[in-house]
């Protein structure tokens, strides 16, 4: 089995990297660029048929939510029953004794022998970094700047960061992400090629997290197959896009949850042997998580309070029976790491208080309680993988219900099961979030696909057995025919990769407007409070407005030069050092600020440098003339 699998995994991976790599090589003129038309002639038309499979799609999407909704359904249910109800329910737990009870491994040791080996030592890790800096690649053959909205906001926190790193730490939105971005920048010396890197660094950085995680856990041959799927995902060319900080923290989420299934196994056994350590464990994992992305460690919490209350009320009965003291110096160790991350913690969010607000507000802005509904608009990411990608995580999805045997896998399984579940329930069924769809990026398909391949041959303990005089020479052939099928699977999947790998929608990077920013950067320096650039709003309509700030600093303002002045009037403390404005002929509409360019001096071509004294005198001289402007400017 181990065997059928690693092959599987092999050409899964050959057929994906081969595609994906002559279409990158081809794109950018290295062998012969009719190559890359063929490859995406191929891909398009595998697109455009699966286009014509909408509904299928849809319906699939649907099935996998409701198989993986029942399944914690059933889970929960069976832990009650088995602890409270036995003797009401006994023909239910009967049924699904084969899921309760565990056989084929009693053991809790999560570290497979055959699955140790550092970084260097196993060579998946850099077969999995080559196929992701492959996929990556693909947005930069068409478009060779920064792409993404957000991208060029990690590139300014690490100029903050650089600039201050005492004060500005506690400013950054995620602190962990925000030190590499600086890290990459500080390497680089340049903004618009710190921010092609990124992706690549977070990505490579995802890869080993979720890799290392899962061949704990699983074989070698289901994480690496999970890997592989994971990274020509939609999902993963989403993240790498500019989601970096929920791209790490999906990178320890499937870490955390090793400690966390192994405690939770430990509870249901009312086993206290190691408890200790794995609640230290999660305790430091979550420290990372918060500094990480604040937003995912939030909302973790909560799944994770009610996971534990779950395994505690499934335990109750045994409770009672289990010797649950812990040393004096792990309660000492423990709460002296409590208090310190509760001080920390406090002293963090003193700063970024202001900003979880807002955030807070404006999703409660986007909430439509209980309209319950599974629709496009929420799983508009998983519309993006193929149609058979789909069909086969549904497989995996059964495979689930019926075929889990050992303890460390089922827990495991269930508890990432249950977290997305717990996603798709609450901010999609219940809260009807508006952009629910950022939740389905936590999605864990690649790895229910990868554990239904794994275990692929259970199935056939549920199917009719067909007695045949040739049935030894078929089941020789079975393996060609298997391997036959994946080589085709690949070659759909990597086709849709390289569709789905360019997103021209979230190209936000002007150079035209880079250059000249750069030029003012130039001048004056980075973050210089004694001027402020001012720019029209419409100019950077579909230009990210962190390209400006991460070129000139904080010190830019969107709008135009009257409604600076009254902004500029009701908070003139921030703007104590204020001497100047500057202006790109570029970045404004030259006719609305006309009257202000009079008093103007061209520093360079293109580039005006206006004195406040002199914007705040035409600004008074037009109140004398039209008092009307004055008494509306007071009200």
């Amino acid at each position: 089995m181990s065997n059928d699998s690693r092959k599987i995994a092999i050409a899964i991976y050959l057929v994906s990297l081969v595609e994906i790599m002559l279409f990158n090589l081809s794109k950018i003129g290295v062998i012969h660029e009719s190559i890359a038309t063929y490859i995406y002639v191929l891909a398009d038309t595998l697109y455009l048929l699966s286009k014509e499979l909408y509904n299928v799609t849809m319906l699939i999407i649907i099935l996998i939510v409701l198989s993986l909704i029942i399944m914690v359904v059933i889970v929960l249910l069976k832990a009650i029953a088995h602890d409270y109800y036995s003797n009401l329910t006994k023909p239910i737990t009967k049924l699904w004794r084969k899921n309760i009870t565990y056989k084929e491994e009693s053991s809790l040791n999560y570290m497979n022998e055959s699955n140790r080996g550092g970084f260097l030592g196993d060579i998946n890790y850099f077969a999995l970094i080559l196929l992701a800096v492959n996929v990556i690649a693909i947005r930069f053959t068409y478009f060779n700047e920064p792409q993404g909205y957000d991208t060029l906001s990690y590139i300014y926190y690490a100029e903050r960061l650089l600039e201050n790193p005492a004060k500005n730490f506690l400013a950054s939105l995620y602190p962990i992400p925000t030190i590499i971005a600086a890290l990459v920048l500080l390497g680089t010396s340049d903004i618009s090629l710190a921010g092609i890197l990124l992706p690549y660094i977070f990505g490579t950085i995802s890869i080993i997290l979720i890799y290392s995680a899962y061949k704990l856990i699983f074989s070698k041959e289901t994480a690496f197959i999970a890997t592989t799927l994971y990274v020509t995902s939609y999902t993963f060319i989403r993240l790498t896009y500019d989601l970096y900080g929920q791209l790490m923290a999906i990178g320890i989420l499937s870490i955390i949850l090793i400690p966390v299934s192994r405690k939770v196994i430990n509870m249901l056994n009312g086993n206290n042997h190691g408890s200790s350590k794995d609640s230290l464990e999660i305790f430091l994992l979550l420290a990372i998580l918060f500094l990480t992305h604040a937003p995912t460690f939030i909302i973790f919490i909560s799944f994770l309070a009610l996971t534990f209350i779950a395994a505690l009320i499934a335990s109750k009965t045994r409770v009672n029976e289990v010797n649950w003291r812990i040393k004096p110096k792990t309660i000492l160790l423990i709460s002296l790491l409590t208090l310190a991350l509760i001080i920390a913690g406090a002293i963090y969010l003193s700063y970024r208080i202001q900003s979880y607000i807002n955030l807070i507000n404006n999703m409660l802005k986007e909430f439509s309680l209980l309209q319950f509904e599974i629709s496009p608009k929420y799983f508009w990411p998983l519309l993006k993988e193929s149609t058979l990608y789909l069909a086969l995580t549904l497989i995996g999805c059964i495979v689930l219900l019926i075929a889990m045997r050992k303890k460390k896998e089922e827990a495991y399984m269930i508890i990432s099961v249950s977290w997305f579940t717990y996603l798709v329930f609450i901010f999609i069924l219940i809260l009807g979030y508006q952009q629910g769809y950022r939740v389905v990026l936590y999605n864990n398909l690649s790895l229910i696909l990868s554990y239904g391949i794994k275990h692929k041959n259970i199935l056939k303990q549920y199917a009719p057995t067909i007695r045949m005089r040739h049935a030894s020479k078929i089941k020789k052939k079975w393996i060609i025919i298997i391997l036959v099928f994946f080589v085709l699977f690949g070659l759909i999947n990597s086709s849709r990769t390289i569709i789905n790998g360019y997103i021209k929608e979230y190209r936000y990077f002007s150079n035209k407007y880079y250059e000249k920013l750069l030029v003012v950067r130039e001048i004056f320096g980075f973050n210089n409070k004694t001027i402020e650039l001012i720019i029209h709003r419409e100019k950077f309509w579909n230009t990210s407005r962190y390209l400006a700030y991460a070129v000139i600093g904080e010190n830019v303002y969107f709008g135009t030069i009257k409604e600076f002045i009254n902004q500029y009037k009701q908070s003139q403390t921030r703007y104590k050092n204020l001497e100047y404005i500057v202006l790109i002929r570029e970045l404004i509409d030259p006719e609305i600020e006309a009257t202000y360019l009079k008093n103007s001096k061209e520093i360079r071509e293109g580039i005006y440098l206006i004195s406040l004294k002199d914007i705040l005198s035409v600004n008074t001289q037009e109140l004398n003339q039209h008092p009307e402007a004055k008494l509306c400017t007071s009200r």
